[in-house]
């Protein structure tokens, strides 16, 4: 175990250094900023109150793939109390939530892509959905908000999570 969080160290760390270079670091913040939780709930609510029934629907699965794992997400970084890299309590989320494991915006991110894949009508559409969740995901890495493990520990919570929705006919 102690290889493995060395390892995702190192790589957290290589990962980080790109945000020096200033065209990296704009993308990533905002790359970063495009899972932010009150975007898609904004966008969620503006899809339900304005939209067609079919978006409405999208509206709905938006709305639940934002709540459901950040309350998920909540339980768990109060369970596992790791400390963000470099123990940094800047920008929005960190200054309410020290707390890196598992990362809300990977979490969000990858449940909201599975919920989405199935009503996108198109490949390409399908396509970007899955390289915008990468993104989302790298970008905290690079930003230093989160360890590399925190991210891959944030997809798997947002397809669990995407996966007991499923389940449950949503």
């Amino acid at each position: 175990m102690r290889s493995l969080l060395a390892a995702d160290r190192i790589i957290s760390s290589a990962l980080g250094r790109l945000k020096t270079v200033r065209c990296v670091r704009w993308l990533a913040i905002l790359l970063a900023h495009s899972g932010d939780s009150p975007l898609w709930l904004g966008i969620s609510i503006g899809m339900m109150c304005i939209g067609n029934p079919r978006r409405r629907r999208v509206g709905w699965r938006i709305l639940v793939g934002t709540l459901v794992p950040a309350i998920l997400t909540t339980i768990l970084k109060s369970i596992f109390r790791r400390p963000r890299p470099n123990n940094e309590t800047v920008g929005l989320y960190a200054s309410f939530d020290p707390h890196a494991f598992p990362s809300g915006h990977a979490a969000r991110t990858a449940c909201m892509n599975a919920l989405l894949q199935p009503v996108t009508s198109s490949s390409y559409g399908r396509i970007v959905l899955s390289l915008w969740t990468i993104g989302v995901g790298v970008s905290r890495v690079i930003l230093q908000a989160h360890f590399l493990s925190d991210v891959l520990g944030g997809w798997g919570v947002g397809l669990l999570a995407a996966r007991a929705l499923s389940l449950l006919a949503f």
